[in-house]
């Protein structure tokens, strides 16, 4: 009996709550939103990141889904290159390892020249020929 009288008290109380009360109670109810939000997103971030490695592609199955007569080749390729350097922890800011750890294993000259090369063709706009990019590709496959 006491629950209905506390619920009764609370409803007659309602109507005599100040207009600033009902904004704290919105911005409250909003930043709570929020926070279920990020939640669920770092959830999803959490996952994605700790997939087990039989279900994350390997780096030479990644190279075989690259079409050669894309237009943004150059650009899928160094977006590859780049997420295998910092997989393998051979990029500074991507690894906990130090920079005496770091330049002790050299990163291989040949990614940096690919690297360099895709680079070249992505911002001077200049065409390969298919031939070429075939050439590039053999090029990554052997270096890794």
């Amino acid at each position: 009996m006491t629950d209905i009288n506390t619920i009764k008290n609370l409803l007659d109380f309602i109507p005599y709550l100040k207009g600033n009360t009902w904004d704290i109670i919105g911005i409250g109810i909003v930043i709570y939103i929020i926070y279920i939000a990020y939640i669920m997103a770092f959830e999803r971030y959490y996952k994605i990141h700790n997939s087990p490695v039989s279900q994350k592609k390997t780096f030479h199955e990644t190279i075989d889904t690259i079409q050669v007569d894309d237009v943004h080749f150059f650009e899928h390729l160094s977006f590859i290159i780049r997420s295998h350097l910092e997989d393998s922890e051979q990029v500074l800011l991507a690894t906990k390892k130090t920079r005496k750890d770091i330049y002790k294993e050299s990163v291989s000259l040949e990614l940096k020249e690919i690297l360099n090369i895709c680079t070249y063709h992505e911002y001077t706009q200049e065409k390969a020929t298919t031939q070429k990019k075939m050439e590039i590709l053999e090029q990554l496959k052997n270096s890794i």
